[in-house]
């Protein structure tokens, strides 16, 4: 195999690693947009547990896709010479932006609520609804995770498709 045969390769392969990353992570942050958080709204005390008990795994989840994602496309960058593929990378540092200064602090207050409370969306002055709104507080700023990354990957496909 040539040297030029290797790059090709090498770099069809990182394209698609990102693309495939890049849908992971869009895939379930739409997923929980759509459909696991709609259904934690729909009753907040026990939309409070359910969240305590799957932040952290989807956290973990979601913080490694963004990793690949934003590595291997600066690394698919700088090999194809082509600044279009360090838009993953600056996609996923805007998501981390917004979820480390907005989404974060929301996780935070949520996973402090008592386990003891009778009702896990007493935020501990006995207002129901403030747990409601950070809830519903928490799901707008997703949603916005959920857009930006799915633009990004739309756009990254047409640059497959088009053999980009």
């Amino acid at each position: 195999m040539t040297t030029t045969t290797t790059t090709t390769t090498t770099s069809a392969t990182l394209k698609l690693v990102t693309a495939a990353t890049l849908g992971l992570f869009s895939g379930s942050a739409l997923y929980m947009s759509a459909v696991e958080h709609p259904a934690r709204l729909a009753n907040p005390p026990q939309g409070i547990r359910l969240f305590k008990a799957t932040i952290i795994p989807a956290s973990v989840m979601q913080g490694s896709l963004s990793l690949t994602y934003m590595l291997v496309g600066a690394v698919t960058g700088v090999l194809t010479k082509d600044p279009e593929w360090f838009i993953p990378t600056v996609v996923g540092l805007a998501i981390s932006a917004l979820t480390l200064g907005w989404i974060l602090p929301i996780n935070n207050k949520m996973l402090a609520l008592p386990e003891s409370s009778t009702d896990l969306a007493v935020d501990g002055s006995g207002n129901v609804e403030k747990g409601k709104a950070m809830l519903q507080r928490w799901g707008r700023l997703h949603w916005g995770r959920s857009l930006i990354s799915s633009c990004a990957l739309v756009y990254m496909i047409n640059k497959l498709v088009k053999g980009q």
